[in-house]
This record gives C-alpha cells, sequence and structure tokens, in this order.
C-alpha cells in the first residue's frame, strides 16, 4: 500500500510542485532572497530523484557470501565487502555501478558517430586561453575534487582496443589508441574502487594496499624518512607506496600526505588517551574518523565553496548539521555551536538506501568530468626566482621529481595550489596538456609513450560507449525542462550558441544531439558564483545525499563504540580544511587567518585573484602554452568562420 501511494500520489504531486517553480516568477530559487522557498524546492527535487531515479546494479555473484555472517564489522573493510550487512557486496571493490536511469540501448550507442568526437574536443572543448574559476576556488579545490573521485569510482578496461584516428591538424594527437570499457553481459560496468565514502584516496581499496601504507604500531601510517614536506613515503623505484596514485599529480599529493599527517595525529593522540588500545584498535578507530572528516569538509566546506550561495551553503550544512543549526550558521555563524545537529541531518541515524541498495552511477561519474578545474601549471617561487612549471611536468615520476628540485620546491608548490584560482567550468577551457597525456598504471608509473591519450576526446567518447543520455534528454529524465534552443541553453551567448548549432544542427533538433560533457560547459550557470551547470548539480544533489545516508559508518556505527569519544569529539572540532592545514602547515595556513588566528575564509578559496594569473600569463607561462592556445583560437576561428559561410551560402541557394 505504501509503495502505491508513493507512486501514484506522493510522486505526482511532488513533481507538480516542481512544474510550479518552473512557471512562476520565483523559479530562479537559486538566487531567490527567501530561503524558505529554495530549499522546500531541493527537498522536493532530491525526494522525486530519491523515487524515480535510483536503479538497483545487477546483482554479482561472490563467493565469500558462502561463509558471510552478516555481523557489523568494528571498522571500514579495506575492500568495502560487508559494508552494508544486508547487501554484503554493493558498492565494493570491483563492484557493480548503478544508474540514474535508463542507459542508451546498446544497439543504438554509436561512440563513433557524427559529430566526431575528436572534432568536438577540438572546436568546443579545447582550452583557447586560460579562463580562472574568478576568486571563488583555488588549485587544491581542484585537487581535492580529482582525490575524491580517486576515492570513489573507476571503471575497468578490458583488453578489446579501440582506434580514433579522426584528429585534424589542430588535434595534438591526430589518432590514439585505447582500451574499451569492460562491460559485463548484463550490461554494467564495474569500478576498481570501492564506491563507498572510505577515503580510498589515501588508504587505497584492497587489504594489500591497506597493510603497505601501514607501520603496525601505535595505529601509524608510514611517513617519507627524509623528512621532505608535502611528500609521501617512496618505494625502491621512487613511486608513492600510499593511497590510490593512479594519474595523480602534485595537487592530489599534497592532500594525501596532508591527511596521513592528521591520521598520524589522531592515531597518536587516541593512544595517549585510550593506552589500552591495541595498534589494530587505534588505526581502525582512526580510519573511521580520517573518512568521516573527508566527507564532511566535503559537505560542509568544498561544496559551500562550489555553489557558493547561501541557499546552498545552508543545503550542504543541513545534510550534516541538520536545517536548525545549518540556518543558523549561515546567517549567525558564532551562534551554530550552540544549536543541537538534528533534524533532516543525513548522518547520525539509522542508514538508508531508499530501497535500493547503494553505489555509485554511470551519471553522477559522468558529471565529474570536471578536467577544465585544471590550470596550465603552477607559478612557484618568488621575485627573479619565480618559475612556471607546465601541468603535465606535474604528474606521475615527474611531479615526484618536482618536489624535490630544490629544498623550497615543496613549499613553494604548495603555497602556488592554494594561493591561485583554478580553471573554471566554461567553454573552451579544457587543458591542452591532457589532449596529448600519457596515463599511468595503478602503481602510478607512467605507460609507454604509445599509450598517449587526448583525454577531452575519451571523454567524450567513455559517455556515448556507457550509453549516457544526451544532455537534453539527461535534463528530461531528472526532471528538469529541456532547452528549446541553443540560445536558450546558453543563456542568450550568441557566439556560444553558433558554434553549437553548426556542429549539432539547428533547431530543437540540434539541441537534441548535444552530448553531456558539452552542454554541461556551455549551459548558463544558475547564479554568478555557481561553479556548476543546474545539470550536473542536480544529480550532484541525489548522489551527495545518498552518499552520507546510505552509509552505515556515518548512522548507526557513528559511535563512541566505532570512533570512541575523542574520534567523535575530534570530528566535531574540525569546521573545514583550514583546521588540518593550520595544524600540520601553519605558515601555509596564515593567509586564510584573520587577525585572532581564526579562519577568515575557507582553505578552498583563492588568496590571489585572476588579474594574478594574468599577470603571470603574460610574464611567466612558456611559450608553447600560449602558442598552443592561439593556434586553437585562430584554427577554430577560421573553421568556423568557412562553417558560417557554407551555411549562408546553402541558405542562398535553396531560397533561389
Amino acid at each position: 500500500m505504501g509503495a502505491f501511494l508513493s507512486r501514484f500520489v506522493l510522486v505526482p504531486v511532488l513533481k507538480g510542485i516542481l512544474r510550479i517553480y518552473d512557471i512562476v516568477p520565483f523559479s530562479n530559487y537559486w538566487t531567490y532572497t527567501n530561503m524558505l522557498t529554495g530549499l522546500i524546492k531541493l527537498v522536493v527535487h532530491r525526494a522525486v530523484l530519491s523515487r524515480e531515479n535510483l536503479y538497483k546494479a545487477p546483482f554479482k555473484d561472490d563467493e565469500r557470501l558462502k561463509d558471510y555472517d552478516g555481523k557489523p564489522l568494528k571498522t571500514r573493510p579495506a575492500d568495502g565487502f560487508g559494508t552494508d550487512v544486508n547487501n554484503p557486496t554493493t558498492a565494493n571493490h570491483l563492484g557493480p555501478i548503478g544508474r540514474n536511469m535508463p542507459a542508451i540501448p546498446k544497439h543504438l550507442r554509436d561512440p563513433h558517430g557524427s559529430p566526431d568526437v575528436q572534432m568536438v574536443a577540438t572546436r568546443l572543448l579545447a582550452r583557447e586561453e586560460f579562463k580562472p574559476a574568478a576568486d571563488q576556488l583555488n588549485i587544491i579545490a581542484a585537487s581535492w575534487i580529482q582525490a575524491m573521485v580517486h576515492d570513489w569510482i573507476n571503471h575497468l578496461d578490458c583488453d578489446r582496443e579501440v582506434t580514433l584516428d579522426k584528429g585534424t591538424s589542430l588535434c595534438p594527437m591526430k589518432k590514439f589508441t585505447f582500451r574499451a570499457t569492460l562491460e559485463r553481459e548484463d550490461g554494467c560496468f564495474e569500478s576498481a574502487r570501492t564506491q563507498w565514502w572510505d577515503a580510498s584516496f589515501l588508504y587505497g581499496n584492497n587489504d594489500a594496499d591497506l597493510k603497505r601504507a601501514r607501520t603496525m604500531s601505535g595505529g601509524q601510517l608510514k611517513t617519507n624518512q627524509d623528512g621532505i614536506p608535502h611528500i609521501l613515503p617512496e618505494d625502491e623505484s621512487g613511486l608513492y607506496t600510499t593511497g590510490d596514485k593512479q594519474n595523480s599529480w602534485v595537487g592530489v599529493t599534497i592532500l594525501q600526505e596532508l591527511f596521513l599527517k592528521e591520521h598520524n595525529y589522531v592515531a597518536e593522540q587516541m593512544s595517549k588517551k585510550y593506552p589500552s588500545m591495541t595498534d589494530e584498535d587505534v588505526f581502525n578507530a582512526t580510519r573511521l574518523v580520517i573518512a568521516a572528516l573527508v566527507a564532511k569538509i566535503h559537505t560542509t566546506d568544498w561544496t559551500v565553496e562550489l555553489l557558493k550561495t547561501k541557499l546552498l551553503q545552508a543545503g550542504m550544512w543541513t545534510n550534516w548539521y541538520g536545517i536548525a543549526k545549518a540556518i543558523v550558521g549561515t546567517y549567525i555563524r558564532p551562534l551554530r555551536d550552540y544549536v543541537p545537529t538534528s533534524l533532516l541531518a543525513l548522518i547520525g541515524k539509522k542508514s538508508d538506501n531508499k530501497g535500493v541498495p547503494y553505489c555509485l552511477t554511470e551519471e553522477f561519474a559522468a558529471v565529474y568530468r570536471l578536467h577544465s578545474l585544471s590550470p596550465p601549471g603552477l607559478v612557484v617561487g618568488e621575485g627573479d626566482g619565480t618559475e612556471f612549471l607546465p601541468l603535465l611536468d606535474l604528474f606521475t615520476e615527474k611531479g615526484a621529481e618536482a618536489f624535490r628540485k630544490t629544498v623550497t620546491r615543496p613549499t613553494e608548490i604548495a603555497k602556488s595550489v592554494f594561493s591561485y584560482p583554478c580553471g573554471g567550468l566554461y567553454s573552451s577551457n579544457y587543458p591542452v596538456a591532457y589532449r596529448h597525456m600519457t596515463p599511468t598504471d595503478e602503481a602510478g608509473k607512467s605507460l609507454p609513450e604509445s599509450r598517449k591519450i587526448d583525454l577531452a576526446a575519451l571523454d567524450l567518447f567513455r559517455d556515448r560507449e556507457r550509453g549516457i543520455k544526451k544532455f537534453n534528454e539527461f535534463r528530461r529524465l531528472i526532471h528538469l525542462k529541456p532547452y528549446r534552443s541553443w540560445m536558450e541553453l546558453t543563456g542568450g551567448n550568441e557566439a556560444d550558441a553558433r558554434k553549437l548549432e553548426l556542429i549539432y544542427g539547428p533547431g530543437k533538433e540540434g539541441v537534441e544531439r548535444c552530448d553531456l560533457l558539452v552542454g554541461d560547459m556551455y549551459e548558463k550557470k544558475p547564479s554568478p558564483s555557481f561553479a556548476l551547470s543546474e545539470t550536473s548539480f542536480i544529480i550532484f544533489l541525489a548522489m551527495a545525499s545518498r552518499r552520507l545516508e546510505a552509509d552505515p559508518y556515518l548512522n548507526e556505527y557513528y559511535t563512541d563504540e566505532y570512533y570512541t569519544k575523542f574520534g567523535l569529539d575530534h570530528i566535531k572540532s574540525v569546521d573545514g580544511l583550514f583546521d588540518i592545514l593550520d595544524r600540520h602547515y601553519p605558515d601555509l595556513a596564515k593567509d586564510f587567518k584573520d587577525s585572532k588566528g581564526k579562519a577568515k575564509q575557507s582553505a578552498f578559496k583563492p588568496t590571489l585573484g585572476p588579474s594574478d594569473w594574468e599577470a603571470a600569463i603574460d610574464k611567466y607561462v612558456d611559450a608553447e602554452t600560449k602558442n598552443e592556445w592561439k593556434k586553437t583560437k585562430e584554427g577554430n576561428e577560421k573553421f568556423f568562420n568557412e562553417l558560417e559561410e557554407e551555411a549562408q551560402a546553402w541558405a542562398k541557394n535553396k531560397n533561389v
């Protein structure tokens, strides 16, 4: 009876409320002054998504189920198995990835189809000049989301090779080969990473990773032995031994090392507080604390900076603190600590998977293609010693070498990623470096040069290969109004609208062909301080909440028994990344402090602005990078001018 009422009564009513928001004057609820109106919209939309847009991933048999006793584990399992005692295989290492909507049927997928992905990557995505994210997000914020993706999801490849060979003179790679995504017979894809929020970017995704990272004493993790800051422990070949290392760069390394320090600090304090705890007990409890800190910082700090509106600040704080604490904290922050955490908080209760075993989704992975956040490189040093380090020189083995160039280089790199703005999620802002990059294996070792890829083209191909819906259909299925024209999609940007029309075609038919990634980059943002597209945000709305409320370690196991009282108090004491940075690197944190030593802004907010990037580009960025931008811009202008002339000639002949 309950399911009947939900499907045929509640959901239609909720959808009706969404339609009202589409047509009444306060439809721009992102910036509407009445926060209650906006929060109602978000709560209603999330309720519809949780009932209509969670598709169960096909079950995968596991021989461990034969001996599984169904008892809760005292800490997060390294591979995720048994996190949910009722669905022990869900979201674990090598587990299936779910869906928020039906996939395009396999026989209708055409990843090689028109418009060609290499052409789209070059004409619509490739960076023509660097567009920073204003003064909203710094480079460590871009590194943070890469670290989180390294925590959440990584598709498995199969042995079948695919070649893309339609690159033009403007493509850094005319032709490249890669492996297709491994697809099961049931049409599902699998992740090499656990999909729980378990800080696996630091700890790894299985027991072997975990064991390799530990000292096996005092609950501690191994550190580098030479005392160089921001450097992870290395093996004999110079590769890092801690955490997830695939396709990583110095920004992620800085975060991994920062949380490694925080782990060891918490473990040390916990050992002093509870001397009877064993190494295993301390390590397990500390790992729970660090994973919860990561979830809290992402929810209440990083996301708030990404979606910089009062409404979304209240929304994200509601997820962690409850609505009363969130609203009071938004307007009268000093009083926040005096308001109890309860109503509408998504943690500290009984976990709720909405009747669908938890896992992440293909659509979630697709909207997190945020590579345009990456800068062209880093500006390091001061005065006459200032240098520019190109982006590709900061990945993998080269990144480790960059830290060791001089005694001061690690601090200079860290200073840069906390100071400068990252890139913006805009049209024509996809990094040139990623269009001819060499991926790594799971150990972080670069593959042969023959495995180089154009990541922009590959991103587009992967979405098509995995059955991701086109942009407008994607919007319909998450209960957003589809766009009727290119001008509507771009918010009236005539130049962008015309480019899209020339690539995908005119009118509604053309808009319906638009790839998700392109739509996300060209869609007008809901408000000036909103870094994401509305379309991406709605998937984010569904899955960000789900990651919290479906996780038993953030709900029924979020207790002294699992975390210790000290551990829970420590989580409560951390408001954001600033607190951890200030504990371990106070010199880096000082630019974020006020005169009283408190945080005056988030550590994800840059201390420099776009004008500083303009000056750096003029003075320090290498000529090769700037020439690539210039060549791309001039080549695209010529291409679109020729298409425009052809279109006008065709229209003229048609009217004769």
